[in-house]
């Protein structure tokens, strides 16, 4: 159940495969991104919904399978508050360590002591916030706006 209604339309792009495609190839100027299809696509939600703040429902984490690289993980939140969330970086610091975390997990199931190679490599995790209050955003985009010294 999606406890603001204004969550819909955000999380019916970001649940329905030909749509999130759609917004991955369209919105997201990236160009490895360009070829993706639905099957190349994998919600994994599940995994980190009991870790995300307050349970937040309408919140995703997409496993995005490219031929020939790394997958990508997209996290996407959902920021309908009527003020802007000045925690965002550090909260996008932390889903995107959860996300690297249960993947380096996963390759040591799969092969023990896998990320202790020297050769093992993190995927790209790509943060988007999508917001749509009133007012602009105005919250540091990045950890190191956020960061003393």
């Amino acid at each position: 159940m999606i406890h603001n209604a204004r969550d819909n339309s955000f999380k019916r792009v970001f649940d329905e495969p030909e749509l999130f495609v759609e917004f991955l190839r369209d919105f997201i100027n990236v160009d490895l991104l360009k070829n993706v299809c639905p099957s190349d696509v994998e919600d994994i939600s599940e995994r980190f919904i009991p870790l995300f703040e307050e349970g937040r429902d309408s919140d995703t984490v997409k496993r995005v399978n490219i031929n020939g690289h790394s997958p990508l993980f997209v996290i996407a939140i959902v920021e309908h508050e009527s003020e802007v969330n000045y925690r965002m970086c550090f909260k996008m610091l932390q889903y995107i360590m959860l996300v690297l975390d249960d993947y380096e997990k996963e390759a040591n199931r799969a092969k023990a002591h896998a990320s202790a190679a020297k050769d093992f490599m993190y995927p790209p995790v790509l943060p988007i916030v999508y917001y749509d209050g009133r007012g602009e955003w105005t919250a540091a985009r990045s950890l190191v706006e956020k960061t003393e010294l």
